[in-house]
């Protein structure tokens, strides 16, 4: 079992998976949002929540044991950037995750990517097989797991 000692979520929308992370593990966790107002009414005064589009909002070399980001990478304008900047702020376990989906035609998505299959995610996202990445894909999302403490 994994007991980070500070969590990074990037994409904590209204705080959902923060509250059972929370309810689980005893962490420092920060959020980070577009919009953190949710969240805020939701989770306990004890964290820290950062409204933003990006990690500009943290202080410069701040680092974590746990970054996580789960359904909004795909939702990003420069996902690369976007990618080494959770990477570079990790010493730890890096988790993404992302849904594997066809850009439909005729079909409404707030989604700006699109990935078909792992290798599509990796060569978008700049993970290379020196990273070690393990991964796997359940129900449609692929779960990403780097360990940036052997990188």
């Amino acid at each position: 079992r994994v007991q980070p000692k500070r969590l990074l979520e990037f994409g904590c929308g209204r705080g959902y998976l923060a509250g059972l992370i929370l309810d689980a593990v005893t962490t420092d966790y920060t959020g980070v949002d577009f919009n953190t107002a949710a969240a805020k009414q939701r989770l306990p005064d004890t964290v820290r929540l950062i409204d933003g589009v990006d990690l500009s909002g943290l202080a410069p070399g701040e680092t974590f044991d746990f970054v996580l980001s789960t359904h909004t990478l795909e939702h990003v304008m420069n996902l690369r950037d976007h990618v080494d900047a959770l990477l570079a702020r990790a010493t730890g376990t890096v988790l993404l995750i992302v849904p594997l989906q066809l850009n439909l035609r005729y079909t409404p998505d707030l989604h700006t990517r699109f990935w078909r299959t792992p290798g599509d995610f990796f060569l978008d996202a700049g993970i290379t097989p020196e990273m070690k990445p393990e991964w796997f894909v359940d129900k449609g999302d692929l779960c990403v797991i780097l360990d940036m403490a052997t990188a």
